[in-house]
């Protein structure tokens, strides 16, 4: 079994809306970007892994615009 650890978080605000992008990295130096929006208190995990922690908070980035735009966009 693969383990996981958060190797790095990062605040985000979007239009006033607050976030949070945890980047994730596998044992195996595989890493992902994970969200959560403060005001849903839902979150996400994207769907792309990435070799990079910049690539992992990008990925996160696109799957909470996805969010943003169809539950706060006025």
């Amino acid at each position: 079994m693969t383990t996981a650890k958060e190797i790095q978080k990062l605040d985000y605000v979007r239009e006033g809306v607050r976030y949070t992008i945890h980047v994730e990295e596998a044992e195996t130096g595989v890493k992902w970007g994970t969200w959560n929006c403060h005001e849903c208190s839902v979150g996400g995990s994207s769907r792309r892994t990435a070799g990079t922690i910049d690539e992992a908070v990008d990925a996160a980035k696109s799957d909470l615009e996805k969010h943003h735009t169809t539950n706060h966009k006025v």
